[in-house]
């Protein structure tokens, strides 16, 4: 006979799968599967939506320039090899683009503190497309590799119903992670949304304020490329560049 903790996820896999077409009562791991679906669906070969466009805010980050915190961002996603983060002032505006192995940068000052146009060895290497680490008929069983610690009704910040969780990878998967992290999130009741997300590590502390998102079978082309008013102070950077980018973002200080 199965033991609880697989019926727990065999009960999160059929919710994740047929979602509204089963009508049960609603549980904890309904509700994180039902959260997390549009996000893995992503990432799965024959889904519709292959992109996605948020607008969120960092209230607080243990690693993040000031100069990004509590500043509206906008977030563009489409897998599996493009991805847009820039913020939305425009006295003040940062973005970080890359269509492919094609990386650009906005303003020039912030491409050259990244090291845009490296000409070494390292900066002609691919940049490997964004890959879930499972395979594509696994991604249906993402909701199955998570422990809810706390799962409460509350209000969110319109007085509207609310969830709040906190959950974790399972601890026995996470004995193979170099960092374990608790990830704690506020979801509206009535369509599944976050609003807010929490996480925490041994060596990282965050929290996201979700403003919109929205998944979409794909972005504009033109969402890739410097806008006309912005092109002569856009700069392309490197592969090697890119890669540590998000990292070095954290600490610089353009303005």
């Amino acid at each position: 006979m199965p033991r609880i903790s697989e019926w727990r996820s065999l009960i999160a896999i059929a919710f994740f799968l047929f979602g509204p077409r089963i009508c049960l009562a609603q549980n904890k791991y309904d509700v994180l599967a039902k959260v997390l679906q549009p996000y893995g669906a992503l990432f799965y070969s024959k889904s519709l939506n292959k992109a996605m466009l948020a607008e969120l805010t960092i209230r607080q980050a243990s690693k993040v320039t000031p100069l990004l915190l509590n500043r509206r961002m906008r977030i563009s996603f489409q897998f599996p090899d493009k991805l847009r983060v820039e913020t939305s002032d425009q006295d003040q505006r940062v973005i970080l683009c890359r269509n492919g192995q094609n990386v650009w940068v906005y303003p020039k000052s912030l491409g050259e503190q990244l090291g845009a146009n490296t000409g070494s060895t390292e900066s002609r290497q691919a940049i490997p497309d964004f890959r879930l680490p499972i395979r594509d008929q696994q991604i249906v069983f993402l909701p199955a590799l998570f422990q809810i610690l706390r799962y409460e009704s509350t209000k969110d910040r319109t007085n509207q119903p609310a969830w709040n969780l906190e959950f974790r990878i399972d601890p026995e998967l996470m004995k193979n992670l170099k960092e374990s992290f608790v990830v704690g999130a506020l979801v509206r009741q009535n369509d599944y949304q976050v609003e807010n997300i929490r996480a925490k590590s041994n060596a990282f502390s965050g929290e996201l304020e979700v403003a919109s998102t929205k998944f979409l079978p794909s972005l504009p082309a033109e969402t890739w490329l410097p806008e006309e008013s912005i092109a002569a102070d856009a700069v392309s950077l490197s592969p090697s560049g890119y890669r540590g980018a998000l990292q070095k973002l954290s600490s610089l200080t353009l303005f």
